[in-house]
Parts: C-alpha cells; sequence; structure tokens
C-alpha cells in the first residue's frame, strides 16, 4: 500500500491516522497524517520554519508530497502500537492515552484486534462524563 492510497482512505472515511494490518488483520503499525507531513517536510524546515517561509514556491509542496505519493507506508510508519483489552476500564485506558501520547489504541478480544479506539472516543466519554449535550 503507498502513502497516496493511505490519505485517499483518510480523506474518505475522515480519519487522521490508520491501522496497518497484514493479510491475516493483524496490525503490523500505524500511521498519521502528522507522519505523512514530518516526512514530506525536509528536516531544516521543521528545525526553522523561517527557512520554508523563505524558501517557499508554490510547487514546492506539491512536488514533495507526489514523490512521496508512491512510497510504501511501511516507509514511515510507526510500530509501537498500544494495544488494551476489551474488558480494560476507562481510567487505564486514560492513562495508556496520556502515557503514550496516542492517537489511538488498539482494542482485543481473545488475542485479536476488534476494534481502534480514537482520541475521538476520548471525547464522547468526556462529554458524556461532563453531561455535555454532543450531536452522535
Amino acid at each position: 500500500m503507498t502513502i497516496k492510497e493511505v490519505i485517499t482512505d483518510m480523506i474518505q472515511h475522515n480519519h487522521n491516522s490508520f491501522l496497518v494490518v497484514n493479510e491475516s488483520k493483524s496490525p503490523l503499525g500505524y500511521i498519521t497524517v502528522q507522519d505523512i507531513a514530518a516526512a514530506i517536510i525536509p528536516p531544516e524546515f521543521v528545525s526553522n520554519p523561517a527557512i520554508a517561509k523563505a524558501m517557499y514556491e508554490e510547487s514546492f509542496l506539491h512536488d514533495l508530497a507526489w514523490q512521496m505519493a508512491w512510497q510504501p507506508i511501511s516507509s514511515i510508519m510507526r510500530t509501537d502500537l498500544v494495544i488494551v483489552d476489551y474488558d480494560e476500564n476507562l481510567m487505564a485506558v486514560f492513562a495508556l492515552f496520556v502515557k503514550h501520547d496516542s492517537h489511538f489504541l488498539c482494542v482485543q478480544r481473545d488475542d485479536a484486534i476488534i476494534a481502534v479506539m480514537t482520541r475521538r472516543d476520548l471525547k464522547r466519554i468526556l462529554a458524556d462524563a461532563m453531561d455535555i449535550e454532543r450531536n452522535a
């Protein structure tokens, strides 16, 4: 799978991260929008945004993104997955999100990943805990 295919999937499903699995649906890693942006932007631009501003050309980002589009996701995916058991309590889940600064956690039952819990899920849990009305 290529970076372009991942971005396409993220746009179609309104996600900011993508779980990478093998043929048997076992998780291998994940990739986020920020990971892709970091892979595209030259490191000297990240350490000094003034250089990025000074060297800006309209086609520069397009050219860098186009080059990255065809790279395999394995070239930049993270492999530090955080996995929680299906019956884990919410305080422990929140603690893992904070400890690992995770974009999402994989939820497993009987050694199989059955769901992904995202920061959006945390926001909904917090809203419910605070009795905040929200649209589903």
